[in-house]
């Protein structure tokens, strides 16, 4: 699994690999885990591509939740007619 994981170079988040030193480099949760921990909760955008239409959102990263009044850090798509459903956010420094 590491293998896995070291050759996609995915180290963006927790759910990716990790470090081992507890100070650094700061790191936060995928989209998916934040909203299932439901944190932010209050600056979710719930948007469903088939019915929603086009409409125009400011998406600010996790770094800027406190300065993001009104905007969304965090998209959850789900379509009406599935299941599943998907999430963005990202990260910004």
């Amino acid at each position: 699994l590491l293998t896995t994981l070291l050759s996609f170079n995915q180290s963006s988040c927790m759910m990716g690999i990790s470090y081992g030193d507890d100070e650094g480099p700061l790191m936060c949760f995928n989209a998916a885990k934040t909203f299932q921990l439901n944190w932010m909760s209050d600056r979710y955008i719930n948007f469903n591509p088939l019915t929603d239409g086009t409409e125009t959102k400011t998406l600010r990263g996790f770094a800027n939740y406190r300065d993001s009044a009104g905007d969304g850090v965090l998209v959850r798509m789900n379509p009406a007619t599935s299941s599943t459903q998907f999430f963005i956010h990202y990260n910004h420094q």
